[in-house]
């Protein structure tokens, strides 16, 4: 199941218009030179579905990643010690 049927299996819409002149790939196992690339493949995705989808998607990504956010540093914390 690609990212547009599980989205929309979820309840989304999507902008087929925009979508269809997406070039959206992804790479899981994929790994970053630095993490500049990174950022930049993650607010890439990020245009991508909100684009696809709506700013309404946009607020719920960023409130996941807020806390996901949260999480991550808690674990980085528990590595330093």
């Amino acid at each position: 199941m690609n990212l547009k049927e599980q989205f929309k299996r979820i309840g989304g819409t999507v902008n087929e218009d925009i979508y269809s002149k997406m070039d959206i790939k992804s790479d899981i196992a994929q790994t970053w030179k630095d993490e500049d690339i990174m950022e930049e493949d993650l607010v890439a995705w990020f245009d991508a579905s909100v684009r696809a989808g709506s700013s309404d998607l946009g607020d719920d990504i960023i409130y996941g990643i807020k806390k996901a956010l949260t999480r991550m540093v808690k674990l980085n914390n528990e590595y330093r010690r």
